[in-house]
C-alpha cells in the first residue's frame, strides 16, 4: 500500500541549503532521509549506487558537492569525482528505481560575457574547474535518467553554513573596512526561498503525469553586483563599517569567475508556479528571523 508521506533521500543535507531544506520540508508532508557525508561519501561513487538502490525512497534530491570555487582549481580530479562522477552513479541508481532525481547546479556554468539574463537554453561555457564539473554533472545525469530536474541557482546566502552574506555582516558588525567587487553581477538567492521552491517542485515531479523534465533557473529577482549586495546588507541590518568598490581584476583569486551570471527564471514560474523574491524583501525577512533567535 502507498505511504501517506513521500520519502525523500536528501544528499547534502548538512550544507547551507541542505540544512534549510531539512528544517522546512520536515514540517511538510514528506519523510526526509538525510545521511551524513560519512555514510554517503561522494568519493566512493560505486557505493552510492548500492546504497540508493537498496533504499525505500520516492525521489532523490542532490544538494551535495565540492563548492569551494578557488580550491577547486587545485584539486581537479577530486572535484570531478565528487561533482560529476558521483552524479552519474546517483542518476543510474535513481533510473534503476524508476524515480525522479532533482539535482542542483550553478550559474557558474556560464562564461559571464552575455548582456542581460541567461535563460536555460543559453550556451554553457564555464571558465573555472567548479563550473566545468557542474556542467559535467548536468550532462551526465541526463544520459542516465530520463526523470531529471536540474536547478541552477546563484549567489546563495542564508543563516546556515559559510556564505557571502554572513561574512559581510560579521565584518560590518565589527566596523571593518571591506573591499568588495563591483563589476561582477549575480542574483543573490536566499536559501529559505530555495526550500520553498523545492517543495513546489517536489509536489509536481512526484505526480505520475509530470513530463516537464530538464533544466530550470531559480534565483532572487535582483541582478546586482557583490558590492551592491553588501550595501543592502549594511543598510537593512543597520550596520557600521565601510564598503569600498573594487574591480574583479584587482582582486586576487585562483579561479576566474563570470562577470555576469544573472539568471532568467520565467520557466520555473511557468511550469511550477514558483515566484522569485526581491533582495530587499528576503533580507528584511531574514533580519526578522535573526532578531527572534
Amino acid at each position: 500500500m502507498k505511504k501517506n508521506n513521500y520519502k525523500i533521500l536528501l544528499i547534502g543535507g548538512s550544507g547551507q541549503v541542505g540544512t534549510e531544506v531539512r528544517f522546512f520540508l520536515d514540517k511538510k508532508d514528506f519523510e526526509i532521509l538525510s545521511p551524513s557525508s560519512k555514510d554517503f561519501n561522494l568519493s566512493y561513487a560505486e557505493d552510492l549506487f548500492k546504497q540508493i538502490t537498496s533504499s525505500d525512497i520516492d525521489v532523490v534530491v542532490n544538494l551535495a558537492g565540492f563548492t569551494k570555487v578557488d580550491e577547486a582549481e587545485k584539486y581537479y580530479d577530486l572535484v570531478h569525482e565528487i561533482n560529476c562522477l558521483s552524479a552519474q552513479y546517483i542518476a543510474q541508481a535513481t533510473s534503476k528505481l524508476n524515480i525522479p532525481l532533482i539535482h542542483f547546479s550553478t550559474d557558474y556554468v556560464f562564461d559571464g560575457k552575455k548582456d542581460g539574463l541567461y535563460n536555460e537554453t543559453a550556451e554553457a561555457k564555464p571558465i573555472n574547474i567548479y563550473g566545468k564539473s557542474k556542467l559535467c554533472s548536468e550532462r551526465i545525469i541526463k544520459v542516465h535518467n530520463d526523470k531529471v530536474v536540474i536547478i541552477r541557482t546563484s549567489g546563495v546566502y542564508g543563516s546556515y553554513g559559510k556564505n557571502f552574506f554572513k561574512t559581510i555582516k560579521s565584518l560590518l558588525e565589527k566596523n571593518q573596512e571591506i573591499k568588495v567587487i563591483s563589476n561582477q553581477f549575480t542574483c543573490p538567492t536566499w536559501s529559505y526561498d530555495i526550500a520553498v521552491m523545492l517543495e513546489k517542485v517536489l509536489k509536481k515531479v512526484l505526480k505520475s503525469d509530470f513530463s516537464n523534465w530538464g533544466v530550470y533557473n531559480f534565483c532572487g529577482e535582483d541582478c546586482i553586483s557583490w558590492y551592491e549586495f553588501s550595501e543592502k546588507i549594511q543598510k537593512i541590518f543597520s550596520l557600521g563599517g565601510s564598503l569600498f568598490p573594487i574591480y574583479e581584476s584587482n582582486y586576487e583569486s585562483l579561479a576566474s569567475r563570470p562577470l555576469n551570471s544573472c539568471l532568467d527564471c520565467k520557466k520555473i514560474l511557468n511550469v511550477f508556479g514558483v515566484k522569485t523574491q526581491s533582495l530587499d524583501s528576503s533580507l528584511k525577512q531574514l533580519k526578522a528571523i535573526n532578531s527572534k533567535t
